[in-house]
């Protein structure tokens, strides 16, 4: 047997044997692309391409990590652990399916031949679902780790007081639906690994020429840009609201200590009570009174939060966008791969996303603190909830963000020239 390398289009690496009987799945011969009806037959409808291909490894996965941060919520009565799971979920499907799972294959492989064998658009799968899945891992961690122990997530703490409230049930409303949405969910970055060429159900597309097929990759590195960067700015501004700190490029500081210090005549500082201090750009130190700022910072409005109301979850929605994008401009699409998209969009939108979060966020804020509530209705009524109004083309941070996406895409477009 001989075994030798070589090259594809796309960077990466086959390698193949003289002998076809010692073919390992990663040096498959590439077959070319049926009809757009055979590719729906072939994906959609085939059992075996449902079930032992893609649903359920990622399943299992899922349910795995769905076990262990149920355990981890149940005995630390921190119900916020179950948010680790959705970070997780695609990030270790993806490895898992691109990379580990050769090692017990038939023909095992080591993790550098696995990683080198995979094609450049698979790498940037790779690599966005990592760069993506482990900044949320760490936000959701990190945020854990600061709160005092045993407390939990505002809207969890208030789940937890309702009536008929046990660990039981919360496994079977919340937990198990979640797995069957992560699973939906994890797709686009499942099926590249596991389908891809050799199952049949590549969709045909017109991008035939591979300038062409260049600028897709990079329209879809651009859309990926423009959504982690949503995301970052939209928990780095509110953890600066929450601080009392400026948010904007330039933007000052603020003390919310319900005081402003001053100093008499002799040299003795003293503190006038109703007041707060504000720093401004240029370093002069200026008084806010107390009604000024119960007026205008109960609600982080600012930044990215001026675009929309939630920020991080239109964020999130681009970001499992640019997947099946990449795939498509890649030849890698097929179409169960378009369900993650989708599948993340309903969940953001209907089950546990900007609806979910708004309503809990009223029943806490009625309860608590009045003021904050009006504020809030407020600014449901001037800002969208998910999707920016037109009138968003006039804010800077919407160009800022754009900015940034065709930033992402031409650093991509000079990298593919180089490399």
């Amino acid at each position: 047997m001989v075994i030798r390398s070589t090259s594809n289009p796309y960077g990466g690496h086959s390698y193949v044997s003289d002998d076809p009987s010692d073919f390992h799945p990663l040096s498959r011969p590439r077959t070319a692309c049926p009809t757009f009806s055979t590719t729906l037959k072939t994906s959609l409808l085939s059992p075996g391409l449902l079930l032992h291909s893609t649903l359920l490894p990622s399943l299992a996965v899922n349910s795995s990590l769905a076990g262990i941060s149920y355990t981890v919520a149940r005995l630390s009565n921190r119900l916020e652990a179950k948010d680790l799971i959705w970070p997780l979920g695609p990030l270790l499907n993806a490895w898992w399916s691109a990379v580990f799972r050769h090692q017990f294959a038939h023909h095992p492989v080591s993790i550098f031949t696995a990683y080198k064998a995979l094609a450049r658009p698979e790498k940037l799968i790779l690599t966005g679902v990592t760069l993506w899945g482990g900044r949320l891992f760490y936000r959701v961690l990190s945020r854990m780790l600061k709160r005092e122990k045993g407390r939990d997530k505002p809207a969890y703490e208030s789940l937890k007081r309702q009536h008929g409230f046990s660990w039981n049930k919360i496994w079977w409303k919340k937990f198990v639906p979640e797995i069957g949405w992560l699973t939906l969910i994890s797709l686009p970055v499942v099926t590249p690994f596991r389908l891809g060429y050799y199952s049949g159900a590549v969709i045909q597309q017109s991008l035939s020429s591979i300038t062409q097929k260049g600028w897709a990759q990079a329209l879809s590195v651009g859309l990926f840009t423009m959504g982690l960067t949503m995301e970052v700015l939209a928990d780095w501004q509110l953890d600066r609201f929450k601080m009392g700190k400026g948010i904007g490029i330039g933007s000052g500081t603020r003390s919310r200590s319900g005081s402003l210090e001053k100093e008499n005549g002799n040299g003795v500082k003293f503190t006038q009570p109703g007041w707060t201090v504000e720093t401004g750009v240029n370093g002069r130190r200026v008084s806010v009174s107390r009604e000024r700022e119960n007026r205008e910072e109960k609600i982080c409005k600012e930044g990215v939060w001026g675009i929309v109301r939630h920020p991080n979850y239109l964020g999130d929605a681009l970001v499992h966008l640019s997947f099946p994008l990449m795939l498509y401009a890649s030849d890698l699409l097929t179409p169960i791969a378009m369900l993650g998209p989708l599948a993340n969009y309903l969940y953001l939108r209907c089950v546990g996303g900007d609806k979910t979060d708004e309503y809990t966020r009223t029943r806490r804020y009625s309860s608590e603190d009045v003021s904050k509530k009006i504020e809030f209705d407020r600014y449901r009524r001037e800002r969208n909830s998910f999707w920016p109004d037109k009138g968003q083309i006039y804010n800077k941070w919407t160009w800022i963000i754009v900015g940034c996406g065709v930033t992402g895409a031409l650093v991509e477009r000079l990298v593919m020239g180089v490399v």
